[in-house]
């Protein structure tokens, strides 16, 4: 028995040896892989430099490549990053600035975009890279691809609308379909759902939002003393360049936007929060909702208008309203003055009414466009061009601008097949956030993010209804985070309690 035992421990040690001896052959194939790809790639630098004689491109280039090595190895900060960096699209970066390091390559020169996109588009080839080695490495990888086949459709409604975009335009279509159409699903859902794979980090990333909005906050806030924006006696809320540095452009509509998609973001962490916490989120949530108002946006007291009524519809037989009223005078009390000022600015203002005028006058396009080619409209990415070709509007109005609402956007371009395709991908989103709400064998926690996720879709798809970033990362990437939440919470017994306890959440009692 002795013998036999001490055979089956030499067996068993055999086995442990060679599994480990395995495990390390892998680990060390991954590596010196990993090194003789970035080497390889260093090589690269080095030789278009022998090529081109540009030192300065060749630097960028190899500082670029070794950027992305590192990253690879710490893609949740990349991922935070992204966050931060979504809300900024008024910060650009134009290649052409940097001519010194493109002169060699002209088709470079003309690349610009928001800096965000950069950085996606950094953060997804090191997202390949660590995908690669781990391949290498032998272990399992899979890429989460949530809604797939519904966005599928919408792209191919992009790709017939081709066929009537006149042949010299048509590569311009193609571009603008790879630009936008598959850049934001590829470089903004994909890429950061299968990088958001856990609790934690999801909440950080809405953590992160939620500060942007509190800098956009601060930001429209400071800026009515400075009176930056002022016609006729009203003053509004916009956002400024710092030292050179616009992270929000210059145009109130823009922080707006910012502002309506986090302040769902601090409602949630003020109700889940610890009772130390509370001030700050509750004043957090204030100070956004007061700057949104500010902004005379009517977009933003329209989309606040919807969530607001929303979620009262939801809570309806379980807010104690006669408390709520009590619990938040004070914020309802601040809320009043500033709704006065936008309403009567709205009403007066004749700033509002040639706005309006030109909103109509782009529906009206939208609409004519549509007529033309109702089922696959006038082609991806066309409207810019069709509109050009309207001279009274250009007279009365000045250079063209984008369709003033996703579904006139849609509809002049993708006709009834894209708003059909597009409008199922996004009902799909809120469907499925909707119905984990519901379901009452998820935990709270998953529930109540849920119902933040869908609020995270709901503000963008108000507002975008009457603005121009439809295809950006301010609409797409609260998106996402709402659609992590497939994955994350498929099952939620293995994930920790957000609220306090597993009893319903507080603001049921409010």
């Amino acid at each position: 028995m002795q013998v036999g035992n001490a055979r089956a421990s030499k067996t068993e040690a055999g086995g442990s040896i060679m599994c480990y001896t395995g495990t390390t052959m892998a680990r060390d194939i991954s590596r010196h892989t990993t090194r003789t790809v970035f080497a390889f790639v260093i090589l690269v630098g080095l030789l278009s430099f022998a090529v081109t004689y540009n030192a300065l491109f060749s630097v960028a280039f190899i500082l670029l490549c070794m950027g992305v090595y590192v990253l690879s190895y710490h893609l949740e900060l990349g991922f935070y990053v992204m966050i931060a960096l979504s809300m900024m699209t008024g910060w650009q970066l134009n290649l052409a600035d940097y001519y010194g390091i493109f002169r060699d390559y002209p088709a470079l020169l003309s690349i610009n975009a928001p800096v965000a996109d950069f950085w996606v588009v950094f953060l997804l080839v090191a997202f390949s890279l660590q995908y690669f080695r781990q391949w290498i490495a032998g272990k399992r990888q899979s890429i989460v691809t949530p809604g797939l086949l519904l966005y599928a459709f919408f792209l191919l409604s992009a790709l017939v609308s081709l066929v009537n975009i006149p042949v010299v335009e048509r590569g311009e279509g193609i571009n603008y379909l790879f630009r936008f159409l598959v850049f934001l699903y590829v470089g903004y859902i994909v890429l950061g759902v299968n990088i958001c794979r856990d609790k934690q980090t999801l909440l950080n990333g809405l953590k992160i939002l939620a500060g942007v909005g509190v800098f956009a906050a601060i930001m429209g806030i400071v800026s009515l003393p400075l009176g930056l924006w002022t016609v006729g006696g009203f003053t509004r809320a916009v956002p400024f360049g710092i030292l050179g540095w616009s992270p929000f452009g210059n145009v109130h509509i823009l922080i707006a936007e910012v502002l309506t998609t986090t302040l769902p973001i601090a409602v949630f962490f003020y109700v889940q929060s610890e009772k130390k916490n509370k001030t700050a989120w509750a004043i957090s949530a204030a100070l956004m909702l007061i700057t949104a108002v500010l902004t005379l946006s009517r977009a933003a007291i329209l989309t606040i208008g919807v969530e607001a009524c929303l979620l009262a519809y939801l809570f309806r037989k379980k807010i104690k309203w006669e408390r709520f009223v009590a619990q938040f005078s004070w914020v309802l009390g601040l809320l009043a003055i500033p709704m006065f000022y936008a309403a009567y600015f709205i009403l007066t203002n004749p700033t509002v009414e040639a706005s309006q005028d030109a909103r109509s006058h782009l529906t009206g396009i939208a609409i004519y466009l549509f007529r033309e080619h109702p089922f696959i409209g006038q082609g991806v990415g066309s409207f810019l061009a069709r509109l050009a070709e309207v001279d009274l509007f250009r007279l009365e109005f000045g250079d063209p601008l984008e369709a003033h609402g996703v579904v006139q956007k849609i509809l002049a371009e993708q006709g009834l097949f894209g708003l059909v395709t597009f409008s199922v991908f996004v009902g799909y989103i809120f469907w499925r956030l909707y119905q984990r709400y519901q379901q009452e064998q998820y935990s709270i926690e998953a529930r109540m993010l849920s119902l933040l996720g869908f609020f995270l879709v709901l503000s963008p798809a108000v507002f975008q209804l009457f603005n121009t970033q439809y295809y950006s990362s301010k609409m797409w990437i609260p998106i996402m985070l709402a659609m992590a939440q497939f994955t994350i919470y498929k099952t939620d017994k293995k994930h920790g309690k957000v609220f306090h306890s597993d009893r319903k959440p507080i603001v049921a009692e409010v």
